[in-house]
């Protein structure tokens, strides 16, 4: 096999196979994924070379479509500029993700097991932050409606920001909720194109 030609191939195309990577890291700052229950981006090293594949991308089945080829020489400058951190590597796997729990530790896991983990942390903080707002607790219904948030897990991601669009109007924060309603917008556009 001709790795040169591989790795002009990987550097070329925008689609890869997963198994040709270990996850070496995490991107950090990216995007508003801050929250203690989350999806990190993983960092992907084509294995048994000095090579580095940084988001953004989307992992679609056993294939990876986008992102960034860069050297692992650059993939120390991102950890220096705490873009991204180092991680013990594991195996890319198909229908795996990278996430946080509840007690901030780093796993790769199933999407599935993910999803059912995320929901239910979001229904749990989702079903706090309304009885925050029943009490008129609204800044404490933002707090918890943000938790719910971080899982990044329909319905709750939508229906927690539809809370927190009240409290702020209930706070008089006019800028805010609707600032809040076009994310919200936005996000539902994403959610309809994602099931066609």
């Amino acid at each position: 096999m001709d790795v040169s030609w591989d790795i002009e191939r990987l550097r070329r195309e925008n689609v890869r196979p997963i198994n040709l990577f270990s996850v070496i890291g995490y991107a950090e700052n990216y995007g508003d994924l801050k929250g203690p229950v989350r999806y990190v981006p993983p960092v992907f090293g084509l294995l048994n070379q000095d090579f580095v594949l940084v988001p953004p991308f989307r992992v679609n089945g056993a294939n990876i479509q986008g992102g960034h080829v860069i050297s692992r020489a650059e993939f120390e400058e991102y950890v220096a500029d705490e873009r991204a951190r180092h991680i013990p590597p594991y195996q890319a796997k198909e229908g795996h993700g990278l996430w946080f729990d509840e007690e901030m530790t780093l796993g790769y896991s199933p999407y599935e097991h993910i999803r059912q983990v995320l929901g239910a942390f979001s229904q749990g903080r989702l079903a706090l932050a309304h009885s925050q707002f029943r009490a008129g607790r609204l800044n404490m219904a933002i707090r918890f409606a943000e938790n719910a948030i971080s899982a990044t897990v329909e319905p709750y991601f939508t229906q927690a920001k539809e809370l927190m669009v009240r409290a702020h109007r209930a706070l008089g924060e006019e800028n805010h909720a609707q600032f809040l309603e076009k994310q919200i917008a936005q996000r539902k556009t994403e959610v309809a194109k994602r099931k066609k």
